[in-house]
């Protein structure tokens, strides 16, 4: 903990004069002593616990107050403090002290604007002060550390030697003592609680953890993805390879799309040359009824009905004198009326 001496010369200096500070261990004893800065002091113990002694500008009063409430004591003390002021009590910071033996009340009087002074410097500089309490003007030291505990500390605030059997602790418990007269009350009240979002660590952890393992989890899917995406391509290599060797691969899409759009045309072109040929010849026929059409780029099957087998006949006449075309009969059988016949229409020789 940072004990800081504050003086009434140091605030009236624009620059950030060094000032006495005292450096405590957790029992108490005194580590470090020396003077600096408040930003120097920050550079040095930014981590440590403050409280600053405030030397000049406090006044300390008495007054007997009765009633037994304390809101009711708070509220009616600076009332008992204005005749013995020469200001403004808006301009003052009254702070209530404990109740003595003798049932007066003490208190501290500091104007506000020397409070709101040193709180914006210690804020300033980075550092948290817990405490800003008057100036005892008498502290008691060892013996051994009088001359220079005295030499470290303005002049007006003296320091008397202590007993041998008290030198181990005395100074040590003064500066440590939480002091009674605290003057950061009211608007200028430090929080020494926490902060707030150390309440909220476990859900902080619990959200780190949520995080790493959806991360994690992602990962493995993205690497996932692409073993798979590895496998479809080489397998598209493969086929690709093997539908069509020897062609180079760019797009295999739209290789395929193209190779099956040439397959399709030269598929209805054979079709379509047998199909013509077929229903040229029925030109000029009566009574001819198709059945069923069956057939691929090379040959064409046809179950029809006609009126008569002269009229087969007449048909397959036709048929076979159609350029590219050969005709054969796969069977005929009479029917009620007329002749189911079976003929088959391929291409030949022109």
């Amino acid at each position: 903990m940072l004990i800081v001496l504050l003086t009434a010369a140091t605030a009236a200096s624009e620059q950030d004069q060094p000032l006495h500070w005292w450096r405590l261990g957790r029992e108490g004893q005194v580590l470090e002593r020396g003077q600096d800065s408040l930003e120097g002091l920050h550079q040095r113990y930014a981590g440590e616990r403050v409280r600053a002694l405030l030397a000049d500008g406090v006044g300390l009063d008495r007054v007997s107050l009765p009633g037994q409430r304390t809101a009711a004591i708070r509220a009616a003390l600076p009332y008992a403090l204005e005749e013995r002021l020469s200001q403004e009590l808006d301009d003052l910071h009254i702070v209530m002290g404990p109740k003595r033996a003798d049932g007066q009340i003490s208190a501290a009087v500091v104007e506000h604007r020397l409070v709101e002074y040193w709180t914006e410097r210690f804020a300033t500089s980075g550092l948290r002060l817990e405490a800003l309490a008057p100036d005892q003007r008498q502290l008691s030291a060892p013996a051994s550390e009088l001359e220079s505990l005295q030499a470290s500390i303005p002049a007006d605030t003296r320091l008397s030697s202590s007993a041998s059997a008290e030198a181990s602790g005395s100074l040590q418990d003064q500066l440590t003592t939480a002091a009674p007269l605290n003057l950061l009350t009211g608007p200028y009240a430090v929080s020494m609680a926490a902060p707030p979002w150390r309440k909220l660590r476990p859900v902080l952890v619990a959200a780190t953890v949520v995080v790493l393992l959806t991360v994690g989890w992602l990962g493995a899917e993205r690497a996932a993805l692409l073993a798979e995406r590895d496998a479809l391509r080489s397998q598209i290599e493969t086929t690709f390879s093997r539908a069509l060797p020897g062609a180079r691969l760019q797009d295999p899409l739209v290789q395929f799309q193209q190779q099956l759009q040439g397959s399709s045309t030269q598929v209805q072109a054979g079709a379509g040359m047998l199909l013509h040929a077929f229903f040229t010849s029925l030109q000029g026929q009566s009574g001819v009824e198709i059945r069923q059409l069956r057939g691929s780029v090379e040959a064409l099957d046809v179950e029809l009905k006609v009126a008569s087998f002269a009229e087969l006949e007449k048909l397959r006449a036709a048929l076979a004198a159609s350029a590219g075309i050969t005709e054969q009969l796969e069977g005929a059988d009479s029917e009620n009326g007329g002749v189911s016949a079976r003929i088959r229409i391929a291409r030949g020789e022109s």
